[in-house]
């Protein structure tokens, strides 16, 4: 029978006891390719628990869990026409951006710890008696913000020429045919947009570009300032209404902070209340890699912008609920000196939690010799807890499932894990977990 439940902050069963420090062994021999493997096996393989914002209804997170296309690498929905006749698109570029606000956590075998190296690859484990070694984690296929182009998130967070006022009712959903058509998917999207802005903004709605608004948004790199600002020196409870009314200019658009801000902010409660809810007294250690493709439209500023935001609003978080069971919060800082000590400001209100970057968290050694670093290696604070990591997927199609390896984060902890079989499309129990978060 399905579990459908409301969570608050606080909730937590534990219902995932496994240690990620000690490697075990599986029963995949030398030769066997993990996703092809588990595919094969996936009935007996888990399905995901899933955390879903309180505006994002039941059906349609088995909607956006069911019907994503098999491959969507650079490419959101996609109408038909003569060329691609036999395929037609069901998830439109705003009903992808609800999926921001749904986070499937799956239990998994890895078969390799991530790491880059010049592109996107993984330190495999090794053998025992001739069957592959592998760490038990949890894969968060949480969606990061879609930024890579101005057709998704963007669609929300820029203002207009005219003033868009939230509507409380998502709009009756359209047909798969009925979304082939331009002028009915684009008032349809519209109508999502609204719902999302009657969601996201304390005044439920965005204000037009007027001369004030031109004179007085940010640039792009003072949107940055202000963010570390807020995060380094404002109090934690008044973030939210510091965010409200904060735009910045980028690409002949001025973008709400505040929209920014709040979906971060429901994307770290969904996660984060789950994670409490499934991981027993082990405890859990955290790991994020901040997205490089999905902050594209920004450009070179774009992964640190995203990064910053979600600081700023994990802060916010942080103050308001306890995180009991996170032992370390690690962050790939790639690109980024300053962003650690963000983090660390942002969690000061939870002083049990190390933060610390993800290539000294992944710094262990397979040899004696000191080669092929890049171990999972946790400090003693963190011995048998869970390691939490992400596969940055995508809100349009299923690529932990088909794409190659070295294509992504996602192709990765694809190719090397268990993660696609417990998120097949169509799987029977696939939304038999439900959670609905309720923010405190």
């Amino acid at each position: 029978m399905p579990a459908y439940e409301s969570l608050q902050s606080g909730a937590s069963m534990g219902t995932f006891r496994g240690r990620s420090d000690e490697l075990v062994k599986t029963p995949l021999e030398m030769t066997c390719e993990p996703r092809d493997y588990y595919l094969k096996k996936r009935d007996s393989l888990p399905p995901p628990h899933i955390a879903h914002s309180h505006f994002v209804p039941r059906t349609t997170v088995e909607f956006l869990m069911r019907y994503k296309k098999d491959s969507a690498i650079g490419i959101k929905f996609f109408p038909s026409n003569s060329a691609n006749s036999g395929r037609l698109d069901r998830i439109t570029n705003l009903e992808g951006v609800l999926h921001t606000f749904v986070v499937p956590i799956v239990q998994a075998t890895m078969h390799g710890d991530y790491r880059w190296a010049g592109g996107h690859g993984v330190l495999e484990f090794g053998q025992k008696d001739g069957y592959q070694l592998g760490r038990e984690v949890l894969v968060s296929a949480l969606v990061q913000q879609d930024f890579e182009n101005s057709r998704v998130m963007m669609r929300v967070a820029a203002l207009d020429t005219k003033d868009l006022h939230g509507d409380p009712r998502l709009p009756r959903p359209l047909t798969t045919k009925e979304k082939q058509d331009v002028n009915l998917r684009t008032r349809y999207d519209d109508a999502i947009r609204d719902y999302l802005i009657y969601h996201l903004t304390l005044d439920r709605r965005l204000p037009a570009v007027d001369v004030h608004i031109e004179q007085t948004a940010l640039t792009l790199r003072a949107a940055l300032e202000f963010l570390a600002q807020a995060i380094e020196e404002k109090e934690a409870h008044k973030l939210p209404n510091l965010m409200q009314h904060v735009f910045f200019y980028h690409e002949g658009r001025f973008i709400s902070l505040e929209i920014m801000f709040q979906a971060a902010l429901h994307q770290i409660r969904n996660e984060m209340v789950l994670l409490e809810r499934l991981c027993g007294q082990q405890g859990y250690v955290y790991t994020f890699n901040p997205p490089a493709i999905f902050a594209r439209f920004f450009g070179p500023y774009g992964t640190e912008l995203l990064s910053r935001v979600h600081v700023a609003a994990l802060k916010f978080f942080a103050s308001t609920t306890q995180m009991l069971r996170c032992k370390i919060f690690a962050w790939a800082d790639f690109n980024s000196p300053r962003i650690l000590t963000l983090i660390r400001k942002a969690l000061e209100s939870q002083p049990h939690i190390t933060v610390m970057s993800y290539d000294t968290l992944f710094s262990g050694k397979r040899s004696i010799r000191g080669q092929n670093e890049g171990l999972y290696s946790p400090p003693t604070v963190a011995r048998g807890a869970t390691l939490v990591i992400h596969n940055n997927s995508d809100a349009f199609g299923q690529n932990i499932e088909t794409e190659a390896s070295g294509g992504s984060l996602d192709g990765v902890i694809g190719t090397y894990s268990s993660a696609a079989a417990s998120l097949m499309r169509d799987r029977e129990d696939l939304c038999h977990n439900l959670y609905e978060i309720i923010a405190t």
